[in-house]
């Protein structure tokens, strides 16, 4: 009796986290497509960390669910959705990184926050696909992160001495 009670408890565990995983997916999708249509500064950080939050939890479930079900390749499907995820990353990135080069009138608290977000996110996604701290492509994203934080302080300094 303990195991049929057992195994009940399994396969409802299991449904549960299907379910959460049929109402995560979109939310993650979402996110990554409003982030690849925002265009507002303001909006990126929080998309991002929306995103990040998304991916978070869904890394969780399919850890659950892999538990239940080895037939289900993970790895590949984590490899395949923070791919695309660094495919939007990216050209948002370009976007903003077009008015850091061309536009420093349009410079703002928050074009830095949204870049800095987005290069963090990046570093982080470059990570989970087993990119190494010394690799090429996450060295350039750090590289990016410290020019702009340089590039930010001058845009604060002399925002300081106009006003």
């Amino acid at each position: 009796m303990g195991k049929i009670v057992a195994l009940q408890t399994e396969f409802i565990d299991y449904d549960l986290i299907i379910d959460e995983i049929e109402v995560i997916v979109p939310k993650y999708l979402e996110a990554i497509g409003a982030l690849d249509e925002v265009r507002l500064f303001d909006a990126i950080p929080q998309l991002v960390h929306n995103m990040c939050a998304y991916w978070e939890r869904l890394v969780k479930l399919f850890d659950q669910v892999h538990d239940y079900d080895h037939g289900i390749d993970f790895q590949e499907i984590e490899k395949n959705s923070l791919n695309s995820e660094l495919a939007v990353l990216e050209k948002v990135y370009l976007n903003i990184n077009n008015v850091i080069a061309f536009d420093e009138k349009n410079w703002s608290s928050a074009m830095w926050d949204a870049a800095d977000a987005v290069l963090e996110r990046m570093n982080h996604v470059l990570a989970d696909l087993g990119f190494e701290e010394l690799h090429e492509d996450r060295l350039l994203v750090q590289e990016m992160l410290q020019n702009n934080c340089a590039k930010r302080k001058i845009w604060e300094i002399r925002t300081a001495l106009a006003s």
